[in-house]
């Protein structure tokens, strides 16, 4: 299970995050995600029943994800290259 978002380009069938132009975070791992496969710790692993959300600054160019109401701070990976994208979709999966 993962949240996240991407650019128009992504395939959406996969987990976001694992390709070029998406980004997620993910509830097995806790891991972000950055347009690899590999991710880094980010923040506590979520399943169902747990609330997340995904939440996109356009004037300061961030994102942060939460769960169950706490904000679980920047995602740092996310902030390097948030700029250089035009994000179009969100999604669960």
């Amino acid at each position: 299970m993962g949240i996240g978002l991407s650019t128009s380009q992504v395939n959406l069938n996969r987990l976001p995050g694992w390709d070029k132009g998406s980004y997620g975070y993910h509830g097995d791992d806790g891991h972000s995600f950055c347009s690899s496969g590999s991710g880094i710790v980010y923040g506590p692993t979520f399943t169902t029943g747990d609330y997340v959300g995904c939440c996109v600054n356009f004037l300061e160019n961030s994102c942060f994800y939460t769960r169950n109401g706490y904000n679980l701070g920047k995602d740092k990976l996310l902030a390097i290259l948030f700029s250089k994208n035009s994000f179009v979709y969100f999604f669960l999966f």
